[in-house]
Formats: structure tokens, sequence, C-alpha cells
């Protein structure tokens, strides 16, 4: 298990271009406009009626944030939870949120910015994700090596491919095939790269996987020196049709149940295992009750926490921190107002204090 436990959201890929939730939908409504879509225009069109259809509900319940990209994934789900949207059958609604999934995915894959090093070499993963790979890396080994583990909020691909770049193995804890020295990557929400086997399980695509059946057609070239990562429509444009398998940011996620138990399940051990907890750009909604009761009933363990650090630039993000946690981690916490880039330097800082680092360019 993990004594150094990471936790990542969507903040954490804003620098590599990203766009955080809140400005999500403006972002997805910008490249149906501009025909940057790749032939999913009818699911960005879709989505956007639907959510125009919500204003009707957004008048009489406030707490309906239709500009939000989390808040209408959870409207959505719920109204097929309920069978009932006004406007829309049980069957549209359906075809709504795999329409959602795919503008979700299209819009990561069309924001995220992928960097050609080399000419005839694979790009690099977003900025500042090298980086922070190469802190796992040198902490791994240190004397004694720190353990890791990640929990992210994040569907997109960055850090995954970051990882396979580094050379890191990656368990994503959902079944018996990850590798036994791999670091856990928990993604609580799913991933792009996850799709629906045929018994109802979760079926990762590994980068390893996707690289070696025709890494030309999974990078595009968007620019000169940069790459988008399409994984999605790799899967999407295939006979089955698979979308991504991606939950909703809500406490009730019903019906994902049997699929997410082992990595909720993980994550709540290594929440119970970790010494030092470093939050970086997750803003921890009022919403998200899921979150709160995890860390509350994963974090009961016999390890002591010896710090609990949030980084993000917004300072409304401590004082939520604060009221979630108990009084023995609140005299570990503290709310740094600093990016995921500088954050990796004061994290280096941290550990380099606890632990024998080892010498520059040594492994």
């Amino acid at each position: 298990m993990a004594d150094v436990v990471f936790i990542l959201g969507a903040g954490a890929s804003q620098q590599g271009g990203a766009p955080v939730m809140s400005s999500f939908l403006d972002k997805a409504r910008r490249l149906l406009f501009t025909g940057a879509v790749q032939g999913r225009a009818g699911d960005f069109a879709r989505v956007f009626e639907a959510i125009g259809k919500l204003q009707a509900v957004h008048s009489k319940a406030q707490d309906l944030d239709i500009t939000n990209v989390e808040s209408v994934f959870a409207a959505f789900e719920m109204a097929r939870l309920l069978g009932r949207m006004p406007g829309y059958g049980v069957d549209d609604i359906d075809a709504l949120i795999a329409a959602l999934k795919t503008v979700i995915a299209y819009t990561l894959e069309s924001t995220l910015n992928f960097n050609e090093e080399r000419a005839g070499e694979l790009p690099v993963a977003p900025d500042p994700y090298p980086r922070f790979v190469e802190l796992l890396r040198e902490s791994q080994s240190a004397s004694p090596p720190y353990r890791h583990a990640i929990l992210t909020f994040n569907y997109d691909l960055a850090l995954d491919y970051a990882l396979h770049r580094g050379g890191i193995p990656v368990r994503y804890c959902l079944d018996d095939s990850d590798p036994p020295s791999g670091i856990p990557l928990l993604k609580l929400h799913g991933s792009l790269n996850w799709v629906g086997g045929t018994r109802g399980e979760v079926v990762p695509w590994r980068m390893d996987r996707l690289l070696a059946e025709s890494a030309n057609a999974v990078f595009r070239r968007q620019a000169e020196g940069v790459f988008r990562l399409c994984t999605t429509a790799s899967i999407l444009d295939r006979p089955s049709g698979e979308h991504p398998v991606i939950v909703p940011p809500t406490w009730n996620k019903y019906g994902y149940q049997s699929q997410f138990t082992r990595v909720w399940a993980q994550a709540a051990q290594e929440l119970s295992d970790a010494q030092h907890i470093f939050v970086i750009g997750y803003s921890l909604p009022e919403s998200d009750l899921f979150f709160r009761y995890l860390y509350a009933l994963g974090s009961v363990g016999d390890h002591p926490l010896e710090m609990f650090r949030v980084y993000d630039p917004d300072e409304r993000v401590g004082p939520r921190f604060q009221s979630m946690l108990g009084p023995g981690a609140r005299i570990r916490f503290r709310h740094v107002t600093t990016s995921f880039e500088r954050a990796i330097g004061l994290v280096e800082a941290i550990l380099k204090k606890r632990q024998k680092w080892p010498e520059p360019g040594a492994r």
C-alpha cells in the first residue's frame, strides 16, 4: 500500500489545455460552431438542444447549474433513473447520455496538447505531467523508497500517457490483469480508454495496446509541433461502437457499483494507509458528497497522517477541505494557492526532507 497519495482534479490538466468543469460546455460549444468536432456534430447538437430544454427545469430549481458539465451529466443520469425528462422518452435519454459522453471525450481530446519534442518520435505528454512523473520516479528511488497511489477524478489520458512514456506501469485495479509492480492509478469516475465488456465488466485499453495497434491513428497533428491524442475516435469508430465508461460526478452512482467497486475499495484502502496526502487541482465541490464519504470511511486506519496538503489557486478551496477533515487531520492541513506546476517542486522539497534522495541522474 502507498504512503504517499496524490489526488488530482480537473485543474491538474488545465495547463495542458483541458477546460475545467465550469468552462467545459463553453469550450464544447465553440468546437461545434467552428466545425472542429470530427464528424460528431450530431452528438454535440443533441446535447446542447437538451440543455436548452433543461431551461424549464432551471427556472424552478436553482440548484441545477446548466452551465456546468458535471451538473448536466448528473441531470441526464437522474432522468434515466426516473425515466422522464421534458421532451424525451426513455430510449431518447439513453441516446442523450451516450452523446454527452462523446462530447466529453472529443472536447478533452481536442484541447489537450501533446507536444512534439523530436521529429519522428512520439509526442510528450501535456505539461506539467512529464515533470510529475519524474517526481514519482525519483521518489521511488529514495532510501527507503516512497510508495505512491494516485486517485484522479479526470477522464482524460494525459497522466496515463505520461506514465507510459516514463516507463511506470499502471494498475487500474479493475480486475486481475494489472501488472504486479505498477503504480495504482485509480480513476474514480472512469476513463476515456475504458469500455464495457461483453459480461458487463470494464475493459481498459492500455496505452501500450493503443499505440501498438497504430500510433499514427491515435495521434493526429493539430498544428506545428502539437498533436491530439484521439483514443476515443479509435474506439468509437470500431464496429462495436463502444462508448467510454465514465461516471457522473455525483454521490449517486447507481448502475455503476458492480463495475467500479474494486476501484473505489482500493482508493479507500490507499487513503487508510496514507501518511502524506497531496491534493492538486481538485476543488471539492459542495455537491461532491461521494468523495466526502469515501474520505470519511476510507481514511480510518492504523497509520498516522503526517501531512494533508491542498494545492489550488482558488482561495475558496481551503475552507471546503477544512470543513471535511476531522480534528486530527485538520492540524496537519495546509492550503497553498498555487498551480500544479509549482506544486510539483513544493512536494519534491517536502519528500526530500524525509527520505534520502537519489543523486541526479541515478536510478
